[in-house]
């Protein structure tokens, strides 16, 4: 799958989401800048990555930072 990066530390709006679903599979906030990084500098980097929510507009109740806390 393909993996979109944002910048946070914010919540994706549901139209970002809309847009996201038509190139990405999974949407974080960290990862692929790190993984940049390391591949300049020459270090192996292997990624894990858990879905902590649904994200706006693909379920109905809204989406908060305490509420993904809670999912880790």
């Amino acid at each position: 799958g393909s993996y979109v990066q944002t910048t946070g530390p914010r919540l994706e709006t549901r139209a970002e989401i809309a847009f996201f679903q038509k190139v990405g599979d999974v949407v974080g906030m960290t990862m692929a800048s790190e993984a940049t990084l390391a591949c300049e500098l020459g270090i192996p980097y292997a990624s894990l990555c858990t879905v902590d929510n649904f994200a706006h507009g693909i379920v109905d109740e809204p989406l908060t930072f305490e509420a993904i806390r809670n999912t880790q």
